[in-house]
């Protein structure tokens, strides 16, 4: 009778990391405009992310004055 040797998922993830580690990639380093449309896109989803938060914020208040 043969024993089979079963892997714990520690040791998979250690052998997949061992096989991705030997397929080497080069870093990649975005250039200067890159950066700064990443920045324009930065801010802009913070400039929709606090204009939610506002009319949430509005509705709430509204709320709270009207039924409260």
């Amino acid at each position: 009778m043969a024993i089979t040797r079963d892997p714990t998922s520690l040791e998979m993830l250690q052998e997949e990391g061992i096989e991705h580690a030997a397929i080497e990639k080069q870093p990649y380093a975005p250039d200067a405009q890159e950066f700064e449309n990443h920045i324009d896109t930065y801010r802009g989803f913070l400039r929709g992310v606090m204009l939610f938060v506002a009319h949430v914020a509005v509705i709430l208040i509204a709320l709270a004055y009207f039924f409260g």
